[in-house]
C-alpha cells in the first residue's frame, strides 16, 4: 500500500488493485493485473512521470512491473523480467527505476523504454526492498541475507558504460548490517 499526494493505492494477493483519491468518495480505480497463477501485488508506490503528471507502479510476482497513469488511469507500461518482482522504487527525477526480486542481482532500469542500465550485484540471497535517497543519486537495497546494500547511481553507470557491460561488480560503498537495539 502507498499513500501520497491524497491518494491511496493498493494491491492484493491475487494481482488486485485499487486506488481511491482520498479527497473524493468512492474508488478511483480498480482493477486485476493479470490472471497468472502467481500475480501477487508486492509493492506499489506513488510518484511521478518525467512531465511532472501522477503516476503509480506495481511489482508484481508474476515478474512484471506495471505503471500507470493516475489522471486518467491506463497503464502506461509494462516491463518485464526474468524472474519474480518482489520490489521497485523510482528515483526523484523519474528517469531510472530500481528493481529487486527472486533473483541475488537487483537491476537500474531506464524508465522510458525498460531496458537495464546496470545490474546491482553483491547480494547472497533474494531482495525485498529498495529506495532511492532524495538527493537522486543514492537508492537502497534489502535482502534476505540481513544485509542493506547503498549504491551511487553515477557510479554503476561510470563503471558499466566504461566497461562496455550492464553489470557492476562492486557498486556500494558501505555495507549496512541491520543489529538489534543498542546492538552497536
Amino acid at each position: 500500500m502507498a499513500v501520497k499526494n491524497r491518494f491511496l493505492v493498493a494491491g492484493g494477493f491475487q494481482g488486485e488493485l485499487i486506488c481511491k483519491s482520498l479527497d473524493k468518495a468512492g474508488v478511483s480505480f480498480c482493477a486485476r493485473t493479470t490472471y497468472e497463477d502467481n500475480a501477487i501485488t508486492n509493492a506499489v508506490e506513488i510518484n511521478e512521470s518525467v512531465s511532472g503528471g501522477p503516476r503509480f507502479m506495481a511489482a508484481n510476482y508474476d515478474s512484471g512491473v506495471r505503471e500507470y497513469d493516475m489522471e486518467i488511469f491506463q497503464q502506461m507500461n509494462h516491463f518485464r523480467f526474468p524472474w519474480p518482482v518482489n520490489h521497485t522504487s523510482m528515483s526523484p527525477d523519474s528517469k531510472l527505476f530500481t528493481v529487486v526480486g527472486d533473483d541475488l542481482d537487483g537491476l537500474l532500469v531506464d524508465s522510458r523504454n525498460g531496458k537495464t542500465v546496470a545490474s546491482i550485484v553483491g547480494h547472497l540471497d533474494y531482495s525485498f526492498a529498495c529506495a532511492w535517497h532524495p538527493d537522486g543519486r543514492t537508492f537502497s537495497t534489502e535482502n534476505q541475507d540481513k544485509t542493506c546494500r547503498i549504491g551511487l547511481e553515477k557510479l554503476v553507470l561510470v563503471y558499466s558504460h566504461s566497461k562496455r557491460k550492464h553489470r557492476c561488480c562492486s557498486i556500494y560503498p558501505f555495507l549496512i548490517r541491520w543489529t538489534v537495539p543498542g546492538g552497536g
